[in-house]
């Protein structure tokens, strides 16, 4: 886009005219090609000043419009791509400027080769007998834009979005022109204004992510600590499971004996009551002398019966209690293997969140 001082912007930079030569870059090879053109049919007659890039073209239309004539050039060559069309939006970027320039270069000199400037102004000629001059002529009006009014409150709020607190000169100043705008106070107009948002604010980005910081810092010291005291419980319980296992061993021990005394006095029982019948048969035969002993085999039979049933019981109650002592003893198992992944996940916590804190550089 070029601008002449009568207010018209022809279209011009990196390419122009409908033609083979001129799309193989004849006339506009490079970035700004117009003022090169100019120069190659007039000379030096002409002042063409330049600018490209968007950081620097709308302030310079601005100025544009607003300078003395006499200081304008007879021709403002404005190009929005920095580097012209050869690097615009629109262009594959894995070249640097040099290479592509040197290509560009190599292409004019290959399309211009044997030809002189007599070709070039036939081929001019030509242009004005098929084109058109008002297809490339633009006029600009200024559109009416609605004003939008902010009070001081309304940017003293937006200095608070962004995190500027008052009496702050340094962040309030800081004026990086990041967000778009060239200074801090022009950025809180603009949210003021909704027209931008405290997002777009790096140095609000960077306080906001140094607060994160501090708060990840301070929860894994707290955590830290808190897995630390869990860690020493479980090892406590542990400690008492084991002792508890060791305890259960025991008496499983000591009912294991039991059992075998048992085992013993049933069969000592069984010998007294083979005795007491072979002491009422022996009796039986005496007659009436041998019926004083054969009371006292009776008593012993029925004591040895006695015996029998409660080593009976006693029999039942142990192996009720072994039934038992295994539950316990398989309850306890259980409660270690817990304590074990517990430990483990613990670990795995606290590896984490060193893993968390050394990729955060904490």
């Amino acid at each position: 886009m070029s601008a002449t001082t009568c207010g018209f912007r022809l279209t011009g930079g990196g390419g122009a005219f409908d033609h083979i030569d001129s799309g193989l870059g004849a006339i506009y090879s490079m970035p700004g090609g117009l003022k090169a053109n100019v120069e190659f049919m007039l000379g030096k007659a002409l002042r063409v000043d330049k600018c490209e890039g968007q950081h620097v073209v709308y302030k310079a239309l601005d100025a544009f419009a607003k300078e003395n004539k006499a200081n304008l050039p007879a021709v403002f060559d404005v190009l929005n791509c920095a580097e012209g069309c050869n690097l615009g939006t629109g262009c594959r970027h894995n070249k640097t400027l040099f290479e592509v320039n040197t290509v560009m270069e190599q292409v004019r000199k290959n399309v211009t080769q044997g030809r002189d400037k007599e070709y070039f102004e036939q081929l001019f000629e030509e242009y004005d007998k098929n084109l058109r001059l008002e297809d490339f002529i633009r006029r600009y009006r200024p559109i009416p834009v609605r004003s939008i009014s902010v009070s001081e409150n309304d940017i003293e709020n937006a200095f608070m979005q962004l995190g500027k607190l008052p009496g702050d000169y340094h962040a309030r100043n800081f004026d990086c022109a990041a967000c778009g705008a060239d200074t801090c106070r022009e950025m809180a107009i603009m949210i003021a204004k909704k027209l931008s948002t405290p997002e777009n604010c790096i140095e609000k980005i960077h306080n906001d992510l140094t607060k994160e910081h501090e708060v990840i810092t301070d929860w894994q010291k707290r955590n830290a600590g808190a897995v630390n005291t869990m860690k020493n419980d479980m090892d406590i319980v542990k400690g008492l499971s084991d002792k508890i296992a060791q305890d259960v061993n025991r008496v499983e021990q000591v009912i294991g004996l039991y059992d075998t005394l048992t085992k013993d006095i049933n069969k000592i029982a069984s010998n007294i009551h083979m005795i007491s019948l072979n002491a009422s048969i022996e009796a039986a035969r005496a007659g009436e002398t041998g019926r004083g002993f054969a009371v006292v085999a009776d008593a012993i039979r029925t004591l040895a019966g006695e015996t029998q049933e409660a080593t009976a019981k006693v029999t039942k109650a142990s192996t009720e209690a072994k039934a038992s002592i295994g539950a316990i003893a398989e309850t306890v198992t259980t409660i270690g293997k817990a304590i074990d992944e517990s430990n483990e996940c613990v670990k795995e916590i606290v590896a984490n969140t060193d893993n968390l804190c050394q990729e955060l550089h904490l």
